[in-house]
């Protein structure tokens, strides 16, 4: 196992690596008071567990040329990142400048995140390859040059009081885009002022339900619709406002399932 600790843990401005921060291990991973910013030509940090769970709180990695931070389990093995921030990553010449890239075999799980600004996704997170869920709370990912948030899961996927472009802070696509074989279930969160769509939800080629509830608003999004989702089963929409979108305000696509 590897574990980093304290708070005086700083990866900044190297050069002539791929990373600031560089952990590869057969076992668990646990990263907590990790600064990895402003790393030339390099992501701040990379992070493969083998085996094993990766664990990273209360740490920023922030305006690196290519990720801000990419973890990454091969086998079995959570994730989870509390208290993390992810902004202002990614530089031109690089194909890739997600704030955060997570690729687990297990449960995900993201808590008090900011991810905003960056150069492709805010987040992008694939457990497309398990039955396993996805988690998100009380974060942000907005302003980004793609979409806010990317999931590809193969379980359930949760997002709870979170924000996915808002104004002045829109993504330059969808604020949020889901693809799942579970269920998708949000709420309260905000999807508005992006250039696309505000959420784009789909678990077109599973059989999980969606709900949404709470508060959640969909507005100003110039491109298409506030929320568009792709249904095989129930979908439930509870205390949504979707105003003032270049599209529908919802779009719901259900063949076999009820609305």
């Amino acid at each position: 196992n590897v574990t980093i600790t304290g708070t005086t843990n700083v990866f900044n401005y190297n050069i002539g690596a791929l990373t600031g921060l560089h952990v590869e291990s057969n076992g668990a991973i646990s990263v907590s008071g990790v600064t990895a910013n402003s790393n030339p030509n390099s992501n701040g940090a990379y992070l493969q567990s083998t085996g094993g769970n990766i664990t990273v709180d209360l740490s920023t990695f922030n305006s690196n040329d290519i990720k801000g931070l990419h973890a990454k389990t091969v086998g079995s093995g959570n994730i989870t990142l509390t208290d993390v921030n992810a902004n202002n990553n990614g530089y031109s010449p690089f194909p890739d400048g997600d704030g955060l890239r997570i690729e687990a075999n297990g449960i995900v799980i993201v808590d008090g995140v900011t991810a905003n600004s960056n150069k492709v996704n805010g987040a992008t997170i694939d457990n497309s390859t398990v039955t396993a869920t996805v988690t998100v709370t009380n974060s942000s990912f907005s302003g980004n040059f793609n979409s806010g948030l990317f999931v590809a899961g193969g379980g359930d996927v949760t997002l709870s009081n979170s924000t996915f472009g808002d104004l002045g802070i829109g993504n330059l696509n969808k604020g949020l885009d889901i693809a799942s074989n579970g269920d998708v279930t949000l709420t309260s969160v905000t999807a508005s002022y992006n250039d696309v769509k505000g959420a784009y939800i789909s678990n077109a080629l599973g059989m999980g339900n969606i709900t949404i509830t709470g508060t959640n608003t969909f507005n100003n999004n110039s491109g298409g619709d506030g929320l568009h989702i792709q249904a095989n089963a129930s979908v439930v929409v509870d205390g949504v406002t979707a105003n003032g979108n270049y599209a529908y305000g919802a779009y719901v696509d259900n063949i076999v399932g009820p609305v």
